[in-house]
């Protein structure tokens, strides 16, 4: 069984792969799909738009929609904005704690360096 360090390391392999393969500019929605290829062609469980309830107070208030579940341990936001936007990284946090996760990543396939585009949040 692969480490969760295992795991995210080959993951941001594919991040990298898709970004190479397929530039910037295009829908968050098609990075999505290529990154689901890669994750099959690696034989990695992942969830799509896995909506999570929110509950408060114990009560299920509403739902938040979580781009990508990695092997049941690492939950993924996508976006293609090519501009830092302080709410998108805490959509992430947000995710790992209605999920219960301890590592999230935010990726941006717009940003300007590929390592730009990607940050890292551990619980």
């Amino acid at each position: 069984m692969k480490s969760l360090s295992e795991i995210a390391n080959a993951f941001l392999g594919m991040v990298a792969e898709v970004r190479h393969q397929l530039g910037p500019g295009l829908r968050e929605s098609t990075y999505e799909a290529a990154l689901c290829v890669e994750l099959d062609a690696a034989g990695l469980k992942y969830r799509r738009r896995l909506a999570l309830p929110v509950l408060y107070k114990g009560r299920p208030v509403g739902e938040f929609l979580l781009d990508l579940l990695v092997e049941d341990a690492i939950a993924v936001g996508i976006q293609s904005v090519g501009h830092h936007d302080p709410t998108f990284p805490e959509q992430i946090l947000t995710s790992l704690k209605i999920a219960g996760n301890r590592l999230g990543l935010w990726i941006d396939f717009n940003a300007g360096r590929p390592r730009e585009g990607i940050t890292r949040f551990v619980l």
